[in-house]
């Protein structure tokens, strides 16, 4: 295989995992924003549910472009999971004690996108330290 094909192929892993975070967060955030009144009504303690549906959507867009287009990931993948985490305890956790049985499938999917989200912070954070250490550069 010649030097241009392995640096195309190697683009195309690279990317990979960018695409299959990056694309399920705007698509999640897509459907904030097409299902506003559906979310709002499953909104915890907030005086303006609505608005709170739209802010994560926002978030949710926000990571997602900056995950597939590689910028701030460490930091971004830190607060998805936050952002996530927070789903999984504040909606449908309560759903979940009030017998909601459908909510129990999407806790376990947030909770684990979640703390994965948090991982792969971990790992970045680690990664651009050691990219500092071994290559004596300054990585940004």
């Amino acid at each position: 295989m010649n030097l241009v094909k392995k640096r195309t192929l190697k683009k195309i892993v690279d990317f990979i995992p960018h695409f299959l975070l990056g694309v399920p967060m705007l698509v999640f955030a897509t459907m904030h924003f097409i299902k506003v009144s559906a979310l709002s009504m499953k909104v915890p303690l907030s005086v303006l549910p609505e608005f709170m549906v739209v802010l994560t959507g926002i978030l949710l867009w926000v990571g997602g472009l900056s995950i597939l287009f590689k910028y701030k990931e460490e930091v971004v993948t830190f607060w998805l999971g936050i952002l996530i985490i927070s789903f999984a305890f504040t909606v449908q956790l309560p759903e979940i004690l009030q017998g909601v049985e459908e909510s129990l499938p999407h806790f376990g999917k947030d909770s684990a996108l979640g703390g994965a989200l948090l991982l792969l912070s971990r790992l970045l954070k680690e990664n651009k330290q050691l990219k500092s250490i071994f290559y004596d550069q300054n990585v940004q």
